[in-house]
C-alpha cells in the first residue's frame, strides 16, 4: 500500500527571511534578493514600503508599554499632541498614528514599540 502526503504551500506576496537572506523562485531557479532589488520586489508585490507591511505574529499586547508611555509623555512635552488626545487605548493610539492596517501592526510599529527586536532579527517576524 502506497501512502502519499501532499504539502501545499501558498505563495507569499512578501519575501520570506531565511537566516537573514531573502530569496525568490523564478521557474526552476532560486535567486537571492538584496538591497535595491529587495526594496523594489517588496514595493512591486505589495504596493507597500517595508515599514508599512503588516506583521502577522506580533500583536498590540506584545508591545512594550514603557515605550508607549514614553511616546505619550514626549508627545505632550513637545506639544505634538494633547494629554486628552493620548488618553486612549494603545490600539486606538496606534490606529491614529497609522501604525495598524486591518487590525495588524505595521513593521514601523514593531520597530518603534516592540522590545524584543533581537527575536525579529532571528526571523520571528
Amino acid at each position: 500500500m502506497n501512502r502519499q502526503i501532499e504539502i501545499v504551500v501558498n505563495p507569499s506576496s512578501y519575501p520570506i527571511n531565511y537566516k537573514g537572506e531573502y530569496h525568490y523562485r523564478s521557474g526552476s531557479a532560486k535567486q537571492q534578493l538584496r538591497g535595491t532589488a529587495l526594496t523594489q520586489f517588496i514595493v512591486e508585490k505589495t504596493g507597500l514600503l517595508w515599514d508599512a507591511v503588516p506583521v502577522d505574529n506580533i500583536s498590540v499586547a506584545d508591545l512594550d508599554q514603557h515605550s508607549l508611555d514614553i511616546f505619550r509623555r514626549e508627545a505632550v512635552k513637545k506639544e505634538r499632541m494633547t494629554k486628552e488626545d493620548l488618553d486612549i487605548p494603545n490600539e486606538e493610539l496606534l490606529d491614529h498614528l497609522d501604525l495598524l492596517t486591518n487590525g495588524k501592526l505595521k513593521y514601523a510599529a514593531v520597530m518603534l514599540f516592540y522590545n524584543k527586536l533581537g527575536r525579529c532579527a532571528r526571523g520571528h517576524l
